[in-house]
């Protein structure tokens, strides 16, 4: 459970990152979606 925790926290800072660098891709927007599949996984773990 914790895992899920840190691997969750390490995406969503490098999500950031490329937030602040980047507009709204289509990379960012794939990104995005697998932030959501870690969360989704982690709620289940």
């Amino acid at each position: 459970m914790m895992v899920c925790f840190f691997i969750s926290k390490f995406h969503n800072a490098k999500s950031d990152s490329k937030y602040i660098d980047q507009k709204l891709t289509r990379q960012r927007y794939v990104t995005f979606l697998k932030i959501i599949k870690i969360k989704m996984l982690c709620f289940l773990c």
